[in-house]
């Protein structure tokens, strides 16, 4: 319930939409630092690694690779789970939400691992495919499954952080070239993960959109941003999958 009339004209309703959001995103803000910072309701990142295992138990994988989508938001995730994810052969295991501590951006996520004394790296995603990486010596690296949580890696895609950093667009529009970046950068990683492996793909922080933007002062402010304690920021999806590719790399041994 928005509390709005049905009767308004879509421009008229969208912006009393707005106000709501802005006004339940200034509610969420008070509740996470009166509450968030020493009892987040869903664990956080680092928490998340650590507890990783014991999701996968009873399932024996062959490997065990973890993908970080960095800014990706609950809403974002759920389209590319409709768009990408679907037509894969991937079948689910869990899934859930992560708390992103204040600030939401991969600094301070990372930081926190680093604290936890994560010894793993990060290994870039769109750098290793414009660099026509093999992708079986990558997965070779990433496979973590016989290392403890704070030794493994990570593969890192950047182009929802990027989009959201550059964006002028419409949400529509962005939502869009997003599709079209996982489909180009995401899918090929997706499908040639080795058959029976099992994959986690989770978020840093998201994003949230910036209401105050005008189009005629578009190169003045962003349209899109993140840092701060709104629930889009705050609450990001982890997914994980088991790949039943019968056209995926094999692992060796």
């Amino acid at each position: 319930k928005l509390g709005v009339d049905d009767g308004l004209s879509l421009e008229s309703l969208a912006t009393r939409v707005q106000r709501v959001q802005v006004a339940y995103g200034a509610q969420f803000g008070s509740f996470y630092r009166d509450y968030g910072t020493e009892n987040p309701p869903w664990p956080t990142l680092t928490r998340f690694l650590t507890e990783l295992d014991w999701h996968l138990k009873g399932v024996q994988p062959t490997g065990l690779y973890l993908i970080l989508l960095d800014g990706l938001r609950l809403d974002t995730w759920q389209m590319l789970e409709r768009e990408i994810i679907r037509d894969l052969s991937f079948r689910s295991l869990a899934e859930g939400l992560l708390w992103a501590p204040l600030p939401t951006v991969t600094e301070s996520q990372k930081q926190a691992l680093e604290d936890w004394g994560w010894q793993g790296e990060f290994i870039e995603g769109e750098g290793a495919l414009d660099q026509g990486a093999d992708l079986a010596t990558l997965w070779r690296e990433l496979e973590g499954s016989s290392l403890s949580p704070p030794e493994r890696s990570i593969l890192r895609f950047s182009f929802v952080d990027n989009k959201v950093h550059t964006s002028l667009d419409s949400y529509g529009i962005f939502l869009a070239e997003i599709i079209l970046q996982a489909r180009r950068l995401l899918e090929p990683f997706l499908r040639s993960l080795p058959p029976g492996s099992a994959v986690s793909i989770f978020s840093d922080h998201g994003f949230a959109r910036n209401y105050s933007f005008r189009e005629r002062a578009k190169y003045d402010e962003p349209r899109y941003l993140h840092g701060g304690a709104s629930p889009q920021e705050v609450i990001v999806p982890w997914a994980i999958f088991r790949s039943e590719n019968s056209g995926g790399i094999r692992p060796r041994g």
